[in-house]
């Protein structure tokens, strides 16, 4: 009876210690855009998921990419018929939705799982190219109210005090930033004045600076940029951020 019970006990360890070696071997490697694109051009069998939205994907992806929409109910239906003993890259626009999607894709079972950090606003940033599914889309991107350099510049020079918000119509923390900048526009009211841009249609401005995150705050007075503000604020925060400038 002793010796069955140490049986068991060797086979359940074994058993653990198994699961641990390969949920320790099963790691992503969070890369930034240059180190992702040359681990792309080394590797013979790669598998390339964009996990944004069929409208992002089309706008522009990366070469031999395929359209896996993370926040489709069949994500982890679809992600199934990749062959897990194969290297996978995983990208979205900024990164978060990549995060989730490389930690899903361990849980099932894919040993090599590379994550480009900053997403594809850092692929742009450092000039590498995308592809488009047909030339009228890429015509489309070319042209989709593009501010220019001098515009930008128009803008933060056309108030004492601008508050910059780049942001996107997919990101959540913009979405929860949104009503506290309207609050604080109509409490100050002529004293600073609130710029909305979306990076998705504004590529060239978020390449100008270098734009791998948002929510993004850029805070100008008297046409200088004096402070930024990086990810979602605590009201709080903001509040003395713009208290600051109005003084």
């Amino acid at each position: 009876m002793r010796f069955r019970n140490t049986t068991i006990l060797a086979i359940l360890l074994i058993f653990f210690f198994t699961c641990c070696a390969q949920q320790k071997n099963n790691k992503t490697q969070l890369l930034v855009a240059k180190e992702f694109k040359a681990k792309i051009e080394a590797t013979a069998n790669k598998q390339i998921i964009d996990v944004r939205t069929p409208e992002e994907f089309a706008g522009g992806s990366i070469a031999d990419a395929v359209n896996i929409d993370f926040n489709n109910n069949s994500f982890e239906t679809e992600i199934q018929k990749l062959d897990k003993s194969k290297s996978i890259f995983v990208y979205c626009k900024a990164g978060g939705r990549s995060k989730e999607a490389s930690e899903i894709l361990q849980k099932n079972g894919f040993k090599v799982v590379y994550n480009l950090k900053g997403g594809v606003m850092s692929w742009t940033n450092n000039n590498f190219p995308l592809v488009f599914l047909d030339k009228a889309s890429e015509k489309e991107n070319v042209g989709l109210d593009q501010l220019s350099i001098e515009e930008f510049g128009k803008i933060t020079k056309s108030n004492t005090i601008v508050v910059i918000d780049f942001f996107a119509v997919w990101c959540g923390p913009c979405k929860r930033l949104s009503p506290m900048l309207e609050q604080f526009s109509k409490e100050y009211g002529n004293k600073i004045k609130v710029v909305k841009i979306d990076v998705d249609k504004n590529p060239l401005i978020a390449q100008y600076f270098r734009i791998e995150s948002i929510p993004l705050l850029l805070f100008y007075k008297d046409g200088k940029l004096v402070n930024q503000v990086m990810g979602l604020p605590e009201k709080v925060e903001l509040k003395s951020e713009l208290e600051k400038l109005v003084k």
